[in-house]
């Protein structure tokens, strides 16, 4: 009986230990789930809070939006207009607030963007016959108007800059718009070339040069630049004619000249018979061809 206490006492002390860490557990479990069940209490209650605020905001849209339908504002609707089809909203039967101007026919597109009272306002894009974009940007009263970009039927960026009553203003960045019979590539100022630019002629012919006010001055250099009897010239420029030692080409590539230039012409042409050539086939004297 003796042997029989110790032992009694050890399983009654292993008992109570072991009650003793199943309670713990069953504490840290009812613990974790506590947490678990107060986050997602606070989860509902933000959801909720997000619910009722986006309901409140339905709520006052519908209601300006009843509003202005009785004030004849900002209606959807379709309607003929400068020469196409709009669609979206209209104010007192103009185009106004966001929408769409299509051809006649609905198939191409014309200009997308912001209206106000009948006329293209803010934000907006107009496009060419072929569906590409031709300007992106802001609009005033239906002119380009702040900051834009105009671009080529080919998608290719024509020009960035500030715009002002449809032209443009201030500086900016020309990139491939014609300019006369070439395109040029390079700064403006107030719409017209101004700063080292360079003109891209038909055939793959190029001058580069300084721009001032649409006008080129001082030195520049030309490559393949085309002559008006179907030559090319290669060389140094002074104020965008020939002038230095360069090299005239025929149209089969074949050196024509190879010499000293001088506003234009080698030395020793007779210019006059050229000028009186040139005179009796376009009846007038190019302003780009000197008469001395």
């Amino acid at each position: 009986m003796a042997d029989d206490a110790p032992s009694e006492a050890a399983s009654s002390a292993f008992t109570a230990n072991m009650v003793e860490i199943v309670q713990r557990q069953a504490d840290e479990h009812r613990h974790t789930q506590q947490l678990l069940v107060d986050e997602l209490k606070r989860q509902r209650d933000e959801y909720k809070e997000e619910r009722d605020a986006w309901k409140r905001r339905c709520e006052q849209a519908e209601a300006q939006l009843a509003t202005q339908r009785e004030s004849g504002q900002l209606t959807p609707r379709t309607l003929v207009w400068s020469g196409g089809l709009y669609y979206e909203t209209v104010s007192h039967n103009k185009p106004h607030g966001t929408g769409v101007l299509r051809t006649l026919d609905g198939q191409r597109k014309r200009y997308e963007g912001a209206w106000k009272d009948g006329h293209f306002d803010g934000e907006g894009t107009s496009y060419h016959r072929n569906c590409t974009r031709e300007y992106q940007g802001q609009f005033a009263r239906g002119n380009r108007h702040g900051s834009g970009t105009l671009f080529n039927s080919d998608g290719s960026t024509a020009c960035d800059g500030q715009w002002a009553n449809g032209a443009m203003v201030g500086d900016g960045i020309e990139r491939r718009l014609p300019w006369e019979s070439c395109h040029y590539e390079g700064p403006l100022r107030n719409g017209t070339p101004h700063g080292s630019g360079t003109a891209h002629w038909p055939k793959g012919g190029t001058s580069e040069g300084r721009w001032e006010d649409g006008q080129v001055v001082g030195e520049g250099k030309a490559e393949k630049l085309p002559l008006k009897d179907g030559k090319t010239y290669t060389g140094p420029l002074q104020d965008g004619l020939p002038h230095g030692d360069g090299v005239s080409y025929y149209n089969n590539s074949l050196k024509c000249y190879e010499g000293q230039w001088e506003a234009r012409f080698p030395p020793g042409t007779d210019r006059s018979r050229i000028l009186d050539r040139v005179k009796k086939e376009l009846g007038r004297i190019p302003e780009w061809l000197p008469d001395e």
